[in-house]
């Protein structure tokens, strides 16, 4: 397979690991080598390793212009319908764009969906429909590479609102906590593994965490915060964090010295523009 024409592969590898993350689909369609090539595992790992890949934060913001006033509530009033738009935003370069919308959805984002960042692939879990505010378990994988939605294996287990979610950056993001459809607080967690496009249940937290926030950080997902059912809105500072390689099965150990990490947060507020700020939903911080 020669992927440049009079130039050894090594080479031409090198030539392709530099090509900007914007222009990285451009590059894969160029051929069905070049395709092959990006689309490896090997080449992700190259490029960040010589230091080419470029860090990212995606978001949901809502599109003010998008708003409508077009859902009775059932009271017989009118409620807003917000649109929220998935933007990614470098940092480096002080500019963003717009990710093209997912197939079927035309009102934007899932409402309070929550975004991870895998690989070179951005993961979209969750929310609520955006027009009917129907509980959504979808799952949408956007492809930096190909610049293309695929639809992932949907969320298990019935439905979770206001979940807390994380990535290890390779292959795995876990969802925990959150609410059923009756408000009831989650104690429940899963993990689903992009590569395989598979879930795995996961055991129990020690407590219910609604609301809750997750990160992972040295090997670990650490769960933060939240609030029990018959505690509505009363954050906890207590945490709970999952060993990947515990060989007894994933076990949870409970953190005490976490009150210094103010995670319980629910919302930012970022710059939009002239006077004007953005409500952020979720967002996430990725490499490609």
């Amino acid at each position: 397979m020669e992927l440049i024409p009079g130039l050894p592969n090594d080479v031409a590898i090198e030539c392709l690991i530099r090509v900007p993350f914007s222009q990285i689909s451009k590059a894969a369609s160029v051929s069905k080598n070049w395709k092959a090539e990006i689309q490896l595992p090997e080449f992700r790992q190259r490029r960040k390793a010589a230091g080419f890949t470029q860090p990212l934060i995606a978001m949901t913001r809502a599109d003010s212009n998008l708003n409508e006033h077009i859902r009775d509530d059932d009271d017989g009033g009118a409620r807003r319908l917000h649109h929220y738009l998935l933007k990614i935003c470098d940092p480096e370069r002080r500019f963003s764009y717009e990710v093209p919308s997912i197939p079927g959805l035309s009102k934007g984002v899932p409402m309070f969906c929550q975004v991870a960042g895998v690989g070179t692939n951005l993961v979209v879990i969750g929310g609520y429909d955006p027009v009917s505010w129907k509980t959504l378990n979808s799952v949408f994988i956007y492809d930096f590479l190909t610049a293309t939605w695929r639809d992932g294996a949907a969320m298990p287990g019935g439905q979770r609102s206001f979940f807390g979610s994380a990535s290890d950056g390779d292959h795995r993001i876990l969802v925990a906590g959150g609410h059923d459809g009756n408000k009831n607080a989650l104690a429940s967690a899963l993990m689903y593994d992009v590569a395989k496009n598979e879930w795995v249940v996961l055991r129990d937290m020690a407590r219910e965490r609604d609301e809750c926030k997750c990160i992972f950080h040295r090997g670990r997902f650490h769960v933060v915060g939240g609030y029990c059912t018959d505690r509505q809105g009363d954050f906890e500072s207590s945490a709970e964090a999952l060993e990947l390689d515990d060989v007894d099965g994933w076990k949870w150990d409970e953190l005490e010295n976490i009150h210094e990490m103010d995670l319980a947060l629910t919302k930012i507020e970022v710059p939009g523009g002239h006077s004007d700020t953005v409500h952020v939903q979720s967002c996430c911080y990725l490499e490609v």
